[in-house]
């Protein structure tokens, strides 16, 4: 299994195939798996997106899912969902938005996580072109898709 490390935390990078093992085992890596079905979850909607990856992050004796974005070499922490644009009410499809919280820990702070975001733009609804900024953002499927 690969890790990456993300503003010093370790945040393993199982395959696909290593998590769906890890579904049924309810383990990884000899660790309980905090929550099988979340994982299966998100592995149903998100695993054929090139950008999406699935990592995870062993805490209090079990892994956690810590659902990422890779962008080049670099993975971040986020958030997957159909974000709405608040100006104009549409949806803008699947995108991904900042999640903080996952690496969090009494040594790492939610203003050192924003850090790593900062390289980031906020990016614009394809509609009417108001900054997705209350979601704040990052990456929109659409996106990626052109750019390939």
């Amino acid at each position: 299994m690969d890790y990456v490390k993300i503003q010093g935390v370790e945040v393993a990078l199982p395959t696909i195939e290593q998590w769906r093992a890890a579904i049924v085992a309810s383990q990884l890596s000899d660790q309980p798996l905090a929550s099988p079905g979340v994982v299966s979850s998100w592995l149903d909607s998100y695993s054929q997106v090139p950008s999406a990856v699935l990592g995870a992050r062993s805490r209090q004796g079990k892994w956690w899912a810590v659902p990422l974005l890779r962008l080049g070499s670099t993975h971040y922490p986020v958030h997957f969902e159909d974000v709405i644009c608040t100006h104009c009410k549409e949806r803008c499809g699947l995108s991904a938005c900042p999640d903080v919280i996952s690496l969090s820990s009494p040594s790492h702070s939610t203003i050192d996580a924003w850090a790593l975001f900062r390289e980031l733009p906020v990016l614009q609804c394809p509609h009417c072109q108001t900054l997705l900024s209350h979601r704040q953002t990052i990456w929109l499927a659409s996106e990626q898709f052109r750019a390939a």
